[in-house]
């Protein structure tokens, strides 16, 4: 049964939202928690033969402490922001506690999986004899970190303390935290940071996410009599390929860079073999002073680039490429790294498939569908499972949640739900199964048509919480054998949250269900999923931060004041990195993060831009001046003009006007400022001659393309974020 405990005298009614207020001086920052109200649920648990009777404490806006087989306790995380180069002392004071009698909170379940093996209840009979209060620390303050440009301090308040053996639970409906800050001796209040770097979305994770904090510094910071002037350096986006993948690569850097999105690519023979190698080149070029490097992408299977085998995980050995991705190492074996850089892999074995998968990223980026309805399409598939008719698992609830949120914001969201119960009452929080969730459960068989049919109209995202195996997803079903059903060339983006579904490490030529994916026409461009086994309440975090990052609301921000942001660019590689940054503020334990973080990989490109509503259009015009002139300008009018709109003028020419694939010479790119923009193309001196005459090829001279002895045309190429590609050829 779910009950309301209420900690005030008011009549707001069932009210659990913490209260929260920021106050920042200079060297001092103050934060007050007040927490109104709690949900209790009785449950019975059979534990080794013998019933006992357990209490959930749900207060839904926060986390929980999960130390399996130890009390399971509400745990609210949030990140704060101090000054760069500051040094921080903490001082907590606690209101007087509520004491709630007759209440011992439930065992955590720590070790639940979302696989086939079954689990055994957690429940640690010692520690449930002691008399101590757990957690023993109410406020926790770990870092700092640094994310997103932030210099960040994670702040945990777990309000509820259990005492097990006596049945008691101490709450602290008020907590203050003080954060005495002082700058370190010879150092600036403020770190270099990159512009154009803020993703705006992991402010939504902060208590305090305004930029300029410059009132909390403890010292002033004093400016150079004569400014320095820092520019970004190297490319955004570094791709790793192996020998046989060049072409695909360097014809998937051509299009980001159209996009204007500075790419290198660099073969892996050129980095070295081993891991260290291609941990040590990444680092290397990412710590560069004002380093524009964001994203890194590993083209080819594990034979080509190698994985980093991790032994003793909470869960089990891992694969993972995760640590290309991070600044360090872990210092200890429970220790976790917060993303650095975002990062995927293109796990293929021949240069045909690299091809397919890049030109089906392509296609997804430059020629998006043209239904309309595509646009607000989303599954949600998930299992409730629970053979006595209360879930155990959470999976079906989790997935509500990010629906209800996704329909209010004008997205058709289809539920694709099984049951291995004939009739579900109750979440695992002692909620009711509302009628229409029951309605929309089918049978396994019908569900599997579902998906196929979801598949081949397309959907701007696939959401699945259950069980995984290598082969694909258990409930509702959807395996590799049932992918030859697909017929579309329509695409979607999968969040493939369950175990072992992302295993690319396979051997011989077998495949993963998310390779699988990758390699349909339609079906995937890019997905994420994980290469190992996974926890159950870990991953329900793990894809509710997903969906936050592009459709934010899903996370409560705090205070109650702060407004939501949804990621720059929308890339998935954020989205990833967003939401392994979420995981830390949940209370789940260092291991289980650590974990979590080092199976979930981006399969496929990590700068792939996932499009959240129908792309908007331009209006292109161009004419050519003085086209008879050897140096030509070029007028082009654009509407409207959105924030960063690159445009990209080439030169095509079928040699010979023979009617094979034309060759192509990027003239100018540029980022437009202007409604109208004249562009000079004065390229044709004699060096640029020479040059160009190199690029051409042999017996095909620069000088004969612009004297009409080819078919020529320029081509205009715009691109912007939000905005579908257009392109504008001139023949001349």
């Amino acid at each position: 049964m779910r009950t309301f405990k209420s900690f005030t005298m008011s009549d707001a009614g069932e009210e659990t939202a913490p209260q929260i207020t920021v106050k920042e001086s200079r060297g001092m920052l103050n934060i007050r928690y007040e927490f109104p109200g709690v949900y209790m649920v009785r449950k019975q648990s059979d534990v080794d033969g013998d019933t006992l009777l357990f209490t959930m404490l749900d207060l839904p806006e926060a986390g929980t402490l999960r130390e399996s087989g130890r009390p399971a306790v509400p745990s609210f995380g949030r990140y704060v922001q101090i000054p760069a180069n500051h040094a921080y002392a903490v001082s907590v004071k606690l209101g007087e506690p509520v004491v709630m009698e007759d209440v011992m909170v439930e065992p955590a379940q720590a070790m639940m999986m979302d696989s086939d093996v079954p689990h055994k209840y957690e429940y640690d009979e010692a520690f449930y004899k002691r008399s101590t209060p757990y957690p023993e620390d109410v406020v926790t303050v770990s870092g700092p970190f640094e994310i997103d440009g932030y210099t960040a301090l994670l702040v945990q308040v777990r309000p509820f303390q259990a005492i097990p053996a006596k049945h008691q639970v101490k709450v602290y409906t008020k907590v203050d935290v003080s954060l005495k800050l002082r700058s370190r001796a010879g150092q600036p209040d403020s770190a270099l940071r990159l512009q154009g770097q803020d993703q705006r979305a992991f402010g939504n994770l902060f208590l305090n996410p305004r930029r300029d904090i410059s009132s909390l510094g403890k010292a002033k910071l004093k400016l150079p009599e004569i400014p320095i002037l820092l520019k970004p350096v190297g490319p955004e986006f570094l791709i790793l390929h192996g020998s046989d993948f060049k072409g695909a690569a360097d014809k998937l850097a051509e299009w980001k860079e159209t996009k204007d999105m500075e790419t290198t690519v660099v073969n892996i023979n050129d980095v070295g073999a081993t891991v260290d190698d291609v941990k040590a080149y990444i680092r290397e070029r990412r710590g560069l002073l004002m380093s524009r490097l964001r994203y890194v992408l590993l083209m080819g299977d594990i034979n080509t680039i190698p994985s980093e085998p991790i032994t003793g995980g909470f869960l089990g050995s891992n694969i993972t490429d995760y640590y290309y991705s991070t600044q360090n190492d872990p210092e200890n074996g429970n220790d976790y790294q917060l993303p650095w850089l975002a990062l995927g892999r293109i796990p293929v074995q021949s240069s045909s498939d690299a091809y397919r998968v890049v030109n089906q990223i392509i296609d997804y980026e430059k020629t998006p569908p043209s239904d309309s309805e595509y646009y607000r399409r989303m599954i949600s598939a998930a299992m409730f499972q629970g053979s006595t008719g209360t879930d155990t698992r959470g999976y079906l609830w989790t997935m509500e949640q990010i629906r209800e949120h996704m329909v209010g914001l004008g997205f058709t969201v289809d539920r694709i739900y099984v049951a291995d119960c004939n009739d579900p009452e109750h979440y695992h929080n002692g909620v009711e199964v509302p009628q229409a969730i029951k309605d929309a459960i089918v049978s396994s068989s019908v569900a599997t048509d579902l998906l196929i049919q979801a598949i081949n109209d397309g959907q701007v995202a696939f959401g699945h919480r259950d069980h995984g195996i290598e082969s694909g997803w258990h409930e509702p079903p959807l395996l590799l054998s049932h992918l030859d059903q697909v017929e579309t060339d329509m695409p979607s983006v999968f969040f493939s949250i369950n175990c072992l579904t992302g295993k690319f490490d396979k051997s011989g030529t077998a495949e993963c269900f998310a390779e699988g994916l990758l390699a349909l026409d339609g079906g995937a461009p890019s997905l994420v999923a994980a290469t190992r086994v996974s926890g159950t309440w870990v991953n329900h975090q793990l894809i509710t931060g997903l969906y936050d990052s592009c459709w934010p609301g899903v996370i409560d921000t705090f205070p109650g004041s702060t407004y939501s942001y949804p990621l720059l660019h929308n890339r998935l590689g954020d989205m990833l990195a967003y939401a392994k940054t979420y995981l830390p503020t949940t209370g789940t334990s260092a291991d289980q993060i650590k974990d979590e973080m080092e199976i979930y990989h981006v399969i496929g490109d990590p700068t792939l831009e996932v499009w959240t509503d129908e792309p908007e259009q331009f209006a292109l015009k161009a004419t050519l001046l003085n086209r008879q002139a050897i140096n030509k300008k070029l007028l082009v009018a654009l509407k409207p003009l959105p924030p960063e709109t690159t445009m990209s003028v080439y030169l095509e020419y079928y040699p010979n006007l023979q009617p094979v694939r034309p060759r192509r010479t990027l003239l100018r790119r540029v980022s437009v400022k202007n409604h109208k923009t004249v562009l000079p193309l004065s390229l044709y001196t004699r060096p640029s001659i020479q040059k160009y005459e190199a690029l051409l090829g042999k017996n095909h001279s620069l000088l004969g393309v612009i004297s009409g002895a080819h078919k020529r045309r320029l081509v205009i190429c715009v691109t912007a974020p939000g905005y579908r590609y257009r392109e504008l050829k001139l023949e001349f």
